[in-house]
Order: structure tokens, then C-alpha cells, then sequence
């Protein structure tokens, strides 16, 4: 495989990654201004609703979906513009990124004795996109 190739390649991945965390985040935005509460099983560890309308998941009154939502755009944004400095904004991204998902997870394992499976998939989302922003980030091009 070229190296062109596994760029494309890469970038479709992170692409791919940022329309699922999209999706995943627009969901959850609405549901949380809307007041409702997530499609999700509410009995024992998995219980979407006593991690969404947590205290932690709207810290200054900012639903923590929306940030997901910004990020998510951000990074399709990223991947699909193919400006020659991206590569070098996606790192820095992904880190901040990651570290909020590492804080909500310990948020949900540890504080709410919670899981949420739309939460766990934009985590698993974002933990994923370091694949692609590596390749890109220190490709021979």
C-alpha cells in the first residue's frame, strides 16, 4: 500500500469516527435540552439517564454532549479540509479529547456507579481516532 493510499485510508477512518461521534453527540444534545431521557436500559450499571442528567454532565450549565458535539466537528472538519497544518492540530486535539473522555469515564466507574452505551460510544469513538491522527501526523508526506 502506498503511502498516499494509507493516508486516504486514514483519513477515511477519522472521517468515518467523527460522523458516529457526531451522530452519537446530536442525540444526546437533544435529548439533554429537551429534557428526555436516552433509549437505554435504566436498571443496575447500565442507566444512560443517571449519567445524562447527572450534575457532571452539564458542568456550567453546558451540556457535556454539546462539547462532544463541537469536538467531534472539529476533528471531521480536520480530517475532510486536508489543510497541510491539520495534522498538527489533531494531536493536540485528540489529547484534550482523551482526557475529558478519561474524566468522564471516572466520573461514570467511579462517582455514579453508572454506564452509559451512547457515552461509551463516542469515548470508544474518541479513543479510536488516535489510529488515523497518528498515521496522518507522522506520515512520510
Amino acid at each position: 500500500m502506498t503511502s498516499k493510499m494509507r493516508a486516504e485510508h486514514s483519513r477515511l477512518m477519522m472521517i468515518a469516527l467523527s460522523v458516529i461521534g457526531i451522530i452519537d453527540s446530536i442525540y444526546l444534545t437533544v435529548d439533554s435540552f429537551a429534557k428526555i431521557s436516552p433509549f437505554c436500559p435504566a436498571e443496575g450499571v447500565i442507566d444512560c439517564v443517571k449519567v445524562t442528567q447527572s450534575i457532571y454532565s452539564h458542568p456550567y450549565g453546558i451540556p457535556v454532549a454539546l462539547l462532544g458535539l463541537l469536538w467531534f466537528t472539529a476533528m471531521l472538519g480536520l480530517g475532510v479540509l486536508r489543510l497541510s497544518f491539520a495534522p498538527y492540530l489533531m494531536l493536540p486535539l485528540w489529547l484534550a479529547g482523551i482526557i475529558m473522555v478519561g474524566y468522564l469515564i471516572y466520573v461514570e466507574a467511579f462517582l455514579l456507579h453508572a454506564i452509559c452505551l451512547y457515552c461509551t460510544l463516542a469515548h470508544t469513538c474518541t479513543a479510536l481516532m488516535i489510529i488515523p491522527i497518528v498515521r496522518l501526523t507522522f506520515s512520510e508526506e
